[in-house]
C-alpha cells in the first residue's frame, strides 16, 4: 500500500479530531463491503436504514447506461450487484 502522507502528520491529524469519520450505519456498510463473505441481504438492510444513501444509490442505478432501461425503485440485492460493492462503499464514505 502506498503512503501519501507522512505517518507523523497523519497521527497529528487524527489526534486533532479535524477529520470527519463515518459512524453508525455508514461505518457498518463500509466494513461490510470490505468483507470477502458479505451477506447481500444484510447489506441491503443496512442501506435501507440510511434513506439518503439509499436514494443516492437508486439515483445511480437509474442512470441509463447502467440499468439498461429498467427503472429501479428500491434498494435490493440486484441494485447492489448492478452498481457494485465498490460504488456502495464509496457512496457510504461520501
Amino acid at each position: 500500500m502506498s503512503t501519501y502522507i507522512e505517518p507523523q502528520t497523519f497521527r497529528e491529524l487524527q489526534d486533532s479530531e479535524v477529520l470527519p469519520a463515518p459512524s453508525g450505519v455508514r461505518l457498518n456498510i463500509m466494513q461490510m463491503c470490505q468483507q470477502e463473505d458479505i451477506s447481500l441481504p444484510d447489506l441491503v438492510a443496512q442501506v435501507q436504514g440510511d434513506p439518503v444513501l439509499a436514494g443516492r444509490l437508486i439515483q445511480i442505478a437509474n442512470i441509463p447506461n447502467i440499468n439498461k432501461g429498467r427503472m429501479v425503485a428500491s434498494v435490493n440485492v440486484e441494485l447492489l450487484l448492478m452498481i457494485g460493492l465498490h460504488a456502495v462503499r464509496q457512496m457510504a464514505l461520501a
